[in-house]
This record gives structure tokens, sequence and C-alpha cells, in this order.
């Protein structure tokens, strides 16, 4: 059976050079995001992922990191998805990742082991709704899970996307098989990559541009300019206040960082201004002194109390967001903001989940 390479990739890879991975991998599996539906929780790297492997012809698919605790939970994680793909190609599939790697659902008092009904109903869920919208679908875990925790026999219509590492062959079928997370690819700029094989033959894809070119596919008939007609231009520095997810965006952002350079600029988008590959995508308005989205962004940050991912914040409350009373280790430098969803904030410290607690019991550090 013919087996190809594979890698996954996330925000935590960097900015890839796609241009030079094209040329070491034969397909990808990009996260576009963890938990629920909300673009607080969409990975900032994901549209460019997507747009660059459509430019340049290389398959991809798309995961997303679970962190249900119920159904409902699940089938927002589903919509997630299935925002994030949408106008886009993902051949090789939207994979459910069912793990739980920051011990997130053993701190909310879910134990995978004693749930294994309800996280084999969470993965039904998630690919049910994406078979539904007509994409391959399927779920990743570790062999310990498809062992012990995930009931595989109620997924037999759905792929395995094994994770099962220091072995030389896969020790279940499977049409996905990550071996290591320890590669080294060119043009991935972190040091350590997830590397897989893709089992049997690859779905093909339309195109994708020569590497010379600027143009992108993925956006109908929008290509790239050097800025005539625009009042910004690629290698400008701009402050701005306001960011979007993709260059069609309609939803305004408050962004983490508020200064970047302008990588890209795409003729005849409503975000024509690509920042810092891939920070997000801005228009006039969006930068200092433009100001027509203003009035929307301070609307948006006093739902959340002017807190966003990223930001570093203090915790004055007693419990978690569900009332649990928190042991709290109170520390000067404060916590940074993971997640972020409406009322509810989740906050880590040294790359470890402390607790999802009440926005209202946050305040900036």
């Amino acid at each position: 059976m013919s087996r190809y390479s594979v890698i996954d990739v996330s925000k935590h890879n960097g900015v890839i050079d796609w241009d030079t991975t094209k040329e070491n991998v034969d397909g990808v599996i990009i996260r576009v995001g963890h938990g629920n539906d909300s673009t607080s929780q969409d990975d900032p790297q994901a549209i460019r992922n997507m747009e660059e492997c459509e430019r340049l012809g290389i398959p991809y698919g798309v995961y997303l990191y679970s962190y249900a605790l119920n159904n409902a939970e699940a089938e927002s994680e589903a919509a997630h998805a299935l925002r994030m793909v949408e106008g886009y190609n993902p051949v090789l599939g939207v994979w459910f990742d069912m793990e739980d790697a920051d011990g997130y659902k053993e701190k909310h008092g879910f134990n995978p082991y004693d749930n294994r009904q309800k996280i084999t109903d969470f993965c039904k869920i998630f690919c049910d709704r994406v078979s539904e919208a007509g994409y391959k679908t399927g779920v990743y875990a570790s062999k310990n899970y498809w062992d012990s925790v995930i009931y595989a026999d109620q997924l037999s219509d759905y792929e395995v996307w094994l994770a099962h590492w220091s072995i030389s062959e896969p020790s279940m079928d499977c049409l996905l098989w990550q071996y290591t997370s320890d590669g080294e690819v060119a043009g991935v700029p972190s040091s350590r990559v997830d590397m897989n094989y893709w089992y049997g033959e690859l779905p093909e894809v339309d195109g994708g541009s020569d590497s010379d070119s600027n143009s992108c596919d993925c956006g109908g008939d929008e290509e790239d300019t050097e800025g005539g007609g625009y009042s910004y231009s690629v290698g400008d520095t701009v402050n701005y206040d306001t960011i979007y997810v993709s260059s069609t965006s309609e939803e305004a952002l408050k962004p983490t960082y508020t200064t970047g350079t302008i990588t890209r600029v795409v003729d005849g988008a409503r975000n024509p201004y690509l920042i810092d590959d891939g920070t997000g995508w801005i228009n006039d308005d969006c930068i200092a002194g433009g100001g027509s989205d203003d009035s929307d962004d301070s609307e948006e940050s006093s739902d959340c109390g002017g807190i966003s991912v990223g930001d570093t914040v203090r915790f004055n409350g007693d419990t978690d967001y569900n009332g649990t009373a928190i042991k709290a280790w109170h520390n000067d430098s404060g916590y940074e903001v993971t997640q972020l969803d409406g009322d509810r904030a989740v906050l880590s410290f040294n790359g470890s989940v402390f607790a999802a607690v009440n926005v209202s019991d946050c305040e900036l550090a």
C-alpha cells in the first residue's frame, strides 16, 4: 500500500515558509482552532496556512482540538471547524482531536476513562455533523485512547488517525499514523514537527500556482497587488485597533498586538492587508486614525471586560467558572488568558492550565 508523508501543524510551529516546505511533504493537516465556536479560539495561523496550501497546490486537511465536556459543546466544536473551512478545500478531511494533553477535562472533574460513552458520543456528534456537510472526517487519538477511552466500533463509519510513537508500523488499522512528534522539516521554524504517514492514495487538488507568483486561488478573483490604489503597501508598519481573521471576514476583533508590518495586499478584498504573515487582516478603517470600526470594537471589548486572549491578568476570585472553590495559588506575575468565550476565561501559568473562571474575577495585570 502506498504511503505519503504528511505533517500536522498549528500556531506553535510558527510562520511557515510554505514554498520551502512544499518540497519536503506530500500533505498537511492544519489546526483550525480549539474548543467552542468562538473566534477567540481560532488558530491564528489557520487561515494563512490554508491559503498558502491552496496557492501552492498542497493537499491539506484540518483538525480541531476538543475541550468538549458535554454534547452541546461537541456540537459547537463541529460548528467551529465547519466555519473555519467554509470557502476552502480540505481534501484530507476535517478531523476531531480527542485527547487531554493539558489536563483540562481532568481539572473539570471529567475523567475520560470513566466517561467512555460520553467521549465516544462527542466524537460521533462531531463526525456526523462534518460528514453531513460533505467532508471526509475522523478522529485523532493515541493508541491508549483508542483502546481504553473511545469505543472504536461505534465510529466505524469514520476514519482513524492514530498517534503511536516509537514503533515501526501502525498498531491498528488507520488512514493516518502519527509516528513521532520530534521531526524536522525545512521551512517550518519550530524545532519539533509532528510527522505522519497517510496510507492509500492522496486526494488530488486542483492546480496551485507557481511559487514565484503571489496570486491566491482561495479567494475567488482576488489577486495580490504591490499596493497600487491602496493607502498602504507591503513593508509598511502600521498601528491598528481592529483586526479580522481573513481577508473577507466582517467580524471585527480586538487584537492582541496593535502594531505590525503589512506583508501582503490582496486586491479587491474587504480587508486587503495581511499583518506579519499571519497575525490577521486589516483594512484602512482599522489603522489608527481610520476609525469607523472603533465603536464596534469597544462594544465587543466591554463584553469581556476589556480582556483578550494573550492578555496577562490577575485572578481575584475564590471559585472557578462552575462555582467550585479554587485553592488559589495567586502569583504576582499573573496568568495568561489562553481561551475566551463570552464571560468564561481559561487562565494558564507557565504553559499549564490553572482554571476556567469568570471574566468578572479577572483584571488586567
